[in-house]
C-alpha cells in the first residue's frame, strides 16, 4: 500500500491471482475517499466501487479447489499523535443463487435458494454467521423475512405431525447442498464444486461477468448453484 498525492491510503495492491507476485494490474482503482474524525482520532476511509477479483484457495477431499470470488475492499486509517492503525476489510460481492426441490406429501415444489458469505471470508458454510434465503412466495424476490442465519442442524414438522431432526450439508464453496437426515450418511466429494478453468482472463483481471453451472433435479434434498 502507499499514499495517493492527497494523502489517502488509495494505492493498494493485491495478489489477485495467488502467484505470490505484485503486478502492476493488481493495482485496486476506483477507490473513493472520505475523512472525518472519531473518538478523538483522525479518520481517513478508502472503498473499492468496483468488485475486486481475488482467487481463493479451499481444502477439498481431492485436493485444493481454486475459485475466483470477488469483493469489495476498504481501508481505514487511523491517526492520532503521529501515530497510525491501517485496517483493510473485505466485503464479499458474491453470492451464490440456485434452485431446491421440496417434497411435501406426494408433490415437489421447487424454490429459488441463495447463499451468502455474510463475514467476507470467501467460504459459505459458516455456520450461524453465513445466510441463507428461500423464496418463499416465489414471486423471485429475496425479502428479510425469507433469509436465514445458515444452520446446520434444524426442526422439521412433516404432514403427519411427527417432528424430523434434518441436517444441511455445505462444502466452503459448493456445487451442491444437501439436506439429510441428522444421521444419514452422505458424500461430501459430491457436493465441492470444480476448480475454475485457468484463462487469458485471469491474467487481465477483468470485471465479474457470468458462469453457467450444473444444475440438478433429481433430488428434492439438493440445490444446485450459480454465481453473480
Amino acid at each position: 500500500m502507499s499514499k495517493d498525492p492527497q494523502g489517502y491510503w488509495s494505492d493498494f495492491y493485491i495478489d489477485q491471482n495467488s502467484d505470490l507476485t505484485i503486478k502492476e494490474n493488481e493495482r485496486i482503482k476506483s477507490f473513493q475517499s472520505g475523512q472525518d474524525k472519531i473518538k478523538g482520532m483522525g479518520r481517513t476511509q478508502s472503498m473499492t466501487m468496483i468488485p475486486v477479483r481475488i482467487k481463493v484457495s479451499f481444502k477439498g477431499l481431492s485436493g485444493e479447489i481454486h475459485k475466483n470470488l470477488y469483493f469489495f475492499m476498504v481501508t481505514t486509517v487511523l491517526t492520532k499523535k503521529g501515530a497510525s492503525d491501517l485496517m483493510v476489510e473485505a466485503i464479499s460481492a458474491t453470492f451464490l443463487d440456485g434452485e431446491i426441490n421440496i417434497a411435501t406429501d406426494e408433490t415437489v415444489k421447487r424454490m429459488n435458494v441463495r447463499l451468502i458469505d455474510a463475514n467476507g471470508n470467501g467460504c459459505f458454510n459458516d455456520y450461524g454467521i453465513d445466510l441463507i434465503f428461500i423464496d418463499l412466495n416465489n414471486n423471485d424476490y429475496y425479502q428479510k423475512r425469507e433469509g436465514f442465519k445458515l444452520a446446520e442442524f434444524f426442526d422439521f414438522s412433516e404432514s403427519t405431525g411427527e417432528q424430523k431432526q434434518l441436517r444441511i450439508i455445505v462444502p466452503p464453496f459448493p456445487k451442491k447442498i444437501a439436506i439429510t437426515g441428522a444421521g444419514q450418511d452422505y458424500d461430501l466429494a459430491d457436493l465441492e464444486a470444480q476448480s475454475d478453468q485457468e484463462d487469458e482472463e485471469d491474467e487481465a483481471l477483468l470485471d465479474p461477468g457470468e458462469e453457467d453451472f450444473e444444475k440438478s433435479t433429481n433430488s428434492p434434498s439438493v440445490a444446485s448453484e450459480s454465481q453473480t
